[in-house]
């Protein structure tokens, strides 16, 4: 009765089945004496915020009315929220049966403080650490987080774990949550342990038969155990979520709600299409089985909670001719249990058949022993309520599948005959913001405990192991704080530098293509003025930075000149964008453009376009490809504003430019806007630079190091068919252009606002042609001084002459361009792709003098 104090009504039929077990048979009779024995109980009061001291009810041991309790933290502060105990009626205790890894957990109920459900209890109180508040939740019955030690697959209490003071090494590693699959104890996952628990410091989840709570109240839990144990931590150690089947969907639930405490996820074969698979139809029927029948059929679960259902090619190719398989010689039998089919020996490379036949033997006893096990940890009370959890919490996270903004490694089976993973890691990738596939084409369902294969080197060659967090200046606090986003994605502070694999990763997908069409090549400029191929010439040290540059034709050539700075000289230009990049940023949980009355104003919503808070980027047939959002006013796909928001950029607002400075970043300005980035016909490489010199004065304020940069070739890869004048007296396209630009974001307002120049966001219409090469010149730095703040005049003439420096830069390309054997595509290609075979090469350029 206890686990209903959130529903409004019940039927006797749900009560009886709550109270007895759904295999249990209850006739009439016992149906209505349940019914009229039971009296709904009043909500719980809800709290309006975290912040404000709870009251705790403590629980009656007799009929007695519950006695209100404070928490030692509201007895300090000397505030409390009272209730009378005609508010709460009398609640039978609930006692354990048994003993359980989880320790005296007690049990958990929940009410809503906000958009979470938080468990409430004997044990909630509100905790303070670092400055920060935050509830302190109840541990519900059967329910425990346990640390592993370095090097082992052991859970112990946290009680057990070193101290963390005093820079031990366990607390130099990224923190891991591991969450399991539906087995609750992490059977298909342990195997992994040992490698995992030696580069991170690793965390586990257990459930127990007893836990019966709901999948929201787990996911409370989740995220309050985080909020203790990370709020204060340092902001440079990265905290990973990893979770398996249902534990990936527990795991995108917590860090949709946990933006400032988690950097990454990290999921394999995640469960969230359970609610549409062939599983949702065949799993509830298991639970309506005879017991006896039941515990007869370990091996129809097998396949979707272990190691059973890898490919049994693969394993039979393990025993014949050796497989790398192995485990330490000090492992329970439990261990080994758990340690999935081919776990038990290390088997060498050519085999004699008497050998193949006895490790086979001990595969088979092996496995037996993994079933029986899952058998146990999985009774049909237990598998039924763990099915109800799951497809709870896959329905409750659709339509928030778009919000997930964590860096998220999709860890998928080729060969998972429970769940369609491969199709649901291409939709999962589509959606989230920043998530991609790694396919392991010949595993199952439980990939972490087949034979061989170990998860740390896949982390390590794709990048996502990041022990310490760099980010491109300082962050504003060195701890972790609730409600203060350490990533930054959108918004004007410090971001976390992608890696190199990543920035790599990216351009496979987006600046591959142009890159191996344009060839591109760079030049920088030294303090002496001397001339250099490759980027030497930029000051990665100087901070503040400000590179000025002429914007070309729809700014694709940004893309790869941002890729190309970062790869070179670990340098993350923060571009200021267009406003119609950027949508509502309170759903992404953006607070330093949201805050901002004159950001708004101005259009500055960092999210991805489409996106609405509570609403999914999801298409509409649920494909998961990449549509475009919601509104029709913005011409550009989600998967590019996630990707420029990945890589620094922001809206281009006053104070944003301003923040940036401030905080000492390297940004990224082209004066031009929208009126040089969308030319007229016949005005190739032409600037439209604003009249006052407001950003100049600004940035001489910082004492900023200016880089001026030229850039040409992608206005000559396209055509103008019809340009933005042409298509306003268009009598079929004109009317829709003028309507979408009437409700356009407005890229520059206040001081930054031209009248000289045309700001209507109407694109050209264009045809590409033969690809040309693409150049790029950085010129010399020049650091401005703050007196230039006060002298109008003076900066006025420092204005003048970087749009003299950025013309002649234009003017000194087109003419070397000339000089280029490779200027024209076919040879150019022809030279980089030999016909007859061959490495792929660089084409050369022109001579520098």
């Amino acid at each position: 009765t206890m686990e209903m104090l959130e529903m409004k009504s019940i039927s006797s039929k749900t009560l009886a089945t709550r109270a007895y077990g759904a295999g249990n048979r209850i006739g009439p009779r016992g149906l209505r004496r349940i019914a009229c024995s039971y009296k709904p109980l009043p909500r719980l009061r809800t709290q309006s915020s975290l912040r404000k001291p709870v009251t705790c009810f403590s629980q009656p041991s007799d009929n007695s009315a519950p006695s209100v309790r404070q928490s030692s933290a509201d007895q300090r502060h000397g505030d409390t929220t009272t209730a009378s105990p005609a508010d709460v009626p009398a609640q039978p205790s609930r006692h354990r049966q048994g003993s359980d890894a989880a320790g005296t957990a007690r049990a958990a109920y929940t009410h809503r403080t906000g958009n979470v459900p938080v468990p409430a209890g004997q044990t909630v109180a509100v905790s303070s650490k670092d400055g920060a508040t935050f509830a302190t939740v109840a541990t519900p019955i059967g329910v425990s987080i346990q640390y592993i030690a370095p090097g082992t697959n052991k859970p112990v209490p946290l009680e057990s774990k070193p101290s963390t003071s005093g820079g031990s090494s366990v607390s130099q590693l990224p923190y891991l949550l591991l969450l399991p699959d539906m087995d609750g104890m992490g059977i298909s996952s342990e195997r992994a342990w040992p490698s995992l628990s030696k580069v991170f410091d690793l965390h586990v989840l257990q459930l127990s038969t007893e836990h019966q709570g709901s999948f929201a109240e787990l996911a409370s839990f989740v995220k309050g155990f985080l909020e203790q144990q990370l709020v204060g931590a340092p902001v440079q150690r990265s905290v990973y979520l990893m979770g398996e089947g249902f534990g990936a969907v527990l795991a995108l639930t917590v860090a949709l709600e946990c933006r400032d405490l988690v950097d990454r996820l990290l999921l394999v074969n995640p469960s969230t299409s359970y609610p549409t698979s062939p599983l949702a139809r065949i799993g509830p029927l298991l639970g309506r089985v005879p017991a006896p029948l039941y515990n007869a059929m370990p091996l129809a679960l097998a396949p979707a909670l272990s190691a059973a259902g890898a490919d049994p090619r693969k394993l039979a190719a393990d025993l014949i001719f050796g497989g790398s398989s192995s485990s330490s010689s000090g492992s329970s039998g439990a261990s080994s249990a758990r340690a999935g089919l081919g776990g038990g020996v290390s088997l060498p490379a050519v085999r004699p058949p008497a050998e193949v036949a006895a490790d086979a033997m001990k595969v088979l006893v092996s496995t037996i022993e993994q079933l029986q096990h899952i058998s146990r940890q999985l009774p049909q009370r237990t598998f039924t309520h763990r099915m109800a959890m799951l497809e709870e919490g896959a329905r409750l996270l659709e339509p928030r599948l778009g919000d997930v903004e964590q860096r998220c490694m999709l860890l998928i089976g080729g060969r998972d005959l429970v769940l369609p993973s491969a199709e649901e890691g291409k939709r999962l990738a589509g959606l989230m913001q920043r998530a991609f596939v790694k396919l392991l084409p010949d595993s199952g369902h439980a990939p972490l405990s087949e034979p061989g294969q170990d998860v740390v080197p896949l982390i390590r060659s794709e990048g996502f192991y990041v022990p310490t967090r760099t980010f491109t200046a300082p962050p504003k606090t060195s701890t972790r704080k609730i409600g203060a986003s350490s990533g930054g994605f959108g918004s004007a502070v410090p971001l976390e530098l992608p890696t190199q694999e990543e920035v790599r990763r990216t351009g496979k997908s987006w600046t591959g293509q142009i890159r191996s069409l344009t060839s591109p090549v760079f030049l920088s400029t030294l303090p002496d003025g001397s001339i250099v191929q490759g980027l030497g010439g930029i000051p990665a040290e100087a901070r503040p930075l400000l590179v000025l540059g002429n914007h070309q034709l729809y700014a694709q050539d940004m893309n790869i000149m941002v890729e190309q700075v970062l790869l070179e000289r670990g340098v993350l230009l923060r571009g200021l964008a267009h406003p119609n990049l950027f949508v509502d940023s309170q759903a992404q949980g953006s607070t330093e453009t949201a805050s901002s009355p004159s950001a708004e104003s101005a259009g500055a919503r960092p999210l991805v376009y489409g996106t609405t808070p509570g609403r999914s980027a999801t298409s509409s047939n649920g494909s998961g490809e990449d549509k475009r959002g919601g509104d029709d006013d913005n011409p550009l796909p989600r998967s590019l504003s996630n990707t420029y928001r990945t890589f620094g950029a922001v809206a281009v607002t006053p104070q944003n430019f301003y923040r940036l400075l401030q905080q000492g970043e390297a940004v990224l300005l082209y004066p031009g806007g929208v009126r040089e980035g969308f030319k007229r016909k016949h005005e190739k490489y032409e600037l439209f630079w604003p009249s006052r010199p407001e950003f100049v004065r600004m940035a001489a304020r910082f004492s900023c190091t200016v880089v001026p940069l030229a850039a040409i070739g992608f206005e000559d890869c396209v055509n103008i068919v019809l340009d933005s004048d042409e298509i306003r007296g268009n009598p079929l396209l004109g009317p829709r252009a003028l309507q979408s630009a009437a409700t356009a974001r407005v890229a520059r307002v206040g001081v930054a606002e031209d009248a000289d120049n045309d700001q209507s966001f109407i694109p050209p219409i264009i045809a590409p042609q033969v690809p040309a090469r693409m150049y790029f010149l950085f010129g010399k730095p020049t650091v401005l001084t703050p007196d230039l703040c006060s002298d109008k005049v003076k900066c006025q003439q420092v204005y003048l002459e970087m749009k003299r420096e950025v013309e002649q830069g234009i003017a000194y390309l087109l003419r070397k361009r000339e000089q280029d054997p490779y200027k024209d595509f076919l040879p150019r290609y022809i030279y980089e792709n030999p016909p007859l075979g061959g490495a792929k090469r660089q084409a050369p350029t022109f001579t520098l003098p």
